[in-house]
């Protein structure tokens, strides 16, 4: 034991690595002090306006982003809990809690002039739209339809009940994504306007707190998780990739490749989405009580609650980031047979010429790990990290069986990892197990073998298949033969989004001296690393075996 004390005194000084995450530089050009709980602020051509809460609406020039000038706040008939600009004819719809919906003309210098009020008998949360037609969300979780009339005069068209309490609602076309606390996120067809009906919903492991979207994915703020994707196919919600954060966003901006995220504790991070499946944040500038945010070319404007307002320059987080993952099939910290300790080390290694950000996500056997526990580090250029029994220091877990996502910010970061028992009276043994590129995940179509198998008294010999694609019920088969060519058995595995799997062959092919194992993924653009480990009895030493595929025409 005393190697694995003296490398979990290693990482507890590499720890610190953990925090500011950066790749990118993220500039504070001006902040201003206001009055009122600022939420999601909306641009009207030189104005900035933020719903205040009890204070009415703040104004903000924002012709020069980094000289900001107050123009004021304008008091509503309640509470400014949520906004959107009508830009055709410079209005402001308000969410004004218990009065309803609200309604504001904009003229020169942004001053104000209410039009109107609709009230709906319910505590309006949050409010979204274009042109005359708008949504509405309740605290009770019920979405109504407005509509704007003569003299830009709101009014009610229909409504639906929803549950939970509506934090934001975002629209496209006949479709309405809401963001309902509690009761999860919800998919609305609003085409008839006055009967609007729910026709999907998703429960994302926690409260809903926003949602934003990026062509067909939905990013969403879940309290207890950070952000979680949503994959948009029709009127079919399905879960993506998640991205683990100390607080959940309550303002989220998506762009193509990018989302930008207001985290009241932690101030504005920026997110690479390019990957798709893979999230990793790449920038962040602290501004504390950072709640919604705004974007105009390089400029992001930021609503910080009690705090005041703030511009940020992005500029110098344009450039492309090549975000590439890695995976470890396998890895754990578990208690093993004849007193054995098995732990993994982990090695990245930065070869890329500046900074980068890499998050390690841990994919736990025999389960769902589209939000799985993560934690990301900062490594120099040239800088080689050590992360011994990763599973016990970076993630505090006393026990692990699983594998291992590694997401870097560049491709010249390169990782492997090993697993051995630390619990041996002099040295260890164990075996070394590869960080593999999506390159090297079978994909359907492609026939791959596994030789070297062996089950008796003497070796025992395990399948390991890992799913790395955030499809559910993927399909893998696997035929056993021994060495003459006779088949012994089959299996067919179907895996979960993320999910890692590891069995004995023994039940499928009984003793056998010599056996090869032929692998098939059978779902389409499912993508699967598989490996073997074949155990020897006698002293417990692994040894780790990868598939080679094989040529279209073979036997197989």
């Amino acid at each position: 034991m005393r190697k694995l004390l003296l490398s979990l005194g290693f990482i507890l000084l590499a720890m610190p690595l953990v925090a500011n995450a950066t790749v990118c530089e993220l500039a504070e050009l001006d902040s201003l002090a206001l009055n009122g709980n600022l939420g999601r602020p909306d641009l009207l051509n030189t104005v900035a306006f933020a719903p205040a809460g009890s204070a009415g609406l703040a104004r903000i020039d924002i012709s020069d982003p980094e000289n900001l000038v107050s123009l004021g706040l304008t008091a509503t008939q309640d509470e400014a809990l949520d906004l959107v600009l009508e830009y055709f004819h410079d209005l402001v719809v308000v969410a004004d809690g218990d009065a309803g919906v609200s309604v504001y003309s904009a003229g020169q210098g942004g001053v104000l002039t209410h039009q109107g009020t609709v009230d709906l008998g319910d505590r309006i949360t949050a409010v979204t739209g274009i042109s005359s037609e708008f949504l509405a969300g309740s605290a009770d979780g019920t979405l109504y339809t407005v509509v704007l009339g003569v003299d830009s005069v709101p009014s009610s068209q229909g409504s639906v009940e929803l549950g939970g309490t509506v934090h934001g609602v975002i629209q496209q076309f006949n479709n309405a994504y809401v963001a309902l606390g509690d009761g999860g996120l919800a998919l609305v067809d609003v085409s008839d306007r006055t009967s609007p009906v729910m026709v999907n919903h998703i429960d994302l492991g926690g409260p809903v707190l926003a949602v934003a979207r990026d062509n067909n994915v939905l990013y969403c703020s879940v309290g207890g998780l950070g952000v979680v994707s949503v994959l948009v196919q029709g009127t079919q919600l399905s879960l993506q990739a998640s991205l683990a954060l100390s607080e959940a966003p309550t303002g989220l901006v998506a762009r193509p490749g990018r989302i930008l995220m207001a985290v009241p504790g932690d101030g504005v991070l920026l997110a690479d989405t390019s990957v798709g499946s893979d999230l990793l944040v790449i920038s962040q500038l602290a501004l504390v009580g950072a709640t919604g945010i705004a974007t105009s070319g390089s400029v992001l404007y930021v609503s910080r609650g009690s705090n005041g307002f703030s511009t940020v320059d992005t500029s110098g987080c344009t450039g492309t980031v090549q975000v590439t993952s890695y995976y470890v099939s396998a890895g754990a910290r578990v208690t093993g047979f004849e007193n054995t300790f098995w732990v993994t080390d982990l090695a990245l290694a930065n070869f890329s010429p500046g900074t980068v950000v890499c998050n390690i996500a841990y994919l736990a056997k025999n389960q769902n790990n589209t939000t799985p526990l993560s934690s990301t580090f900062t490594i120099e250029s040239g800088e080689q990290l050590m992360l011994a029994d990763i599973f016990g220091t970076t993630f505090q877990l006393e026990e692990a069986d699983g594998g291992l996502r590694i997401t870097t910010s560049h491709p010249d970061v390169k990782a492997s990892s090993r697993t051995y028992n630390a619990a041996g009276e002099v040295g260890t043994y164990g075996q070394y197990i590869p960080a593999l590129g999506l390159s090297e995940a079978l994909s359907p179509g492609v026939t791959a073998v596994i030789l070297q198998l062996e089950e008796d008294a003497d070796f025992r010999s395990n399948i390991g298949l890992l799913n790395r694609t955030p499809i559910d019920g993927v399909q893998v088969k696997v035929d056993f033969y021994d060495a003459s060519g006779v088949k012994l058995g089959s299996r067919i595995e179907e895996l979960m989004p993320y999910e890692m799997v590891q069995f004995n062959i023994r039940h499928h092919t009984g003793p056998v001296q010599s056996a090869y194992a032929v692998l098939d993924v059978l779902t389409e653009d499912a993508r699967v690393f598989a490996y073997a480990s074949v155990i020897d009895n006698g002293s417990g030493d692994p040894v780790f075996m990868l598939p080679q595929t094989l040529l279209t025409g073979a036997i197989f």
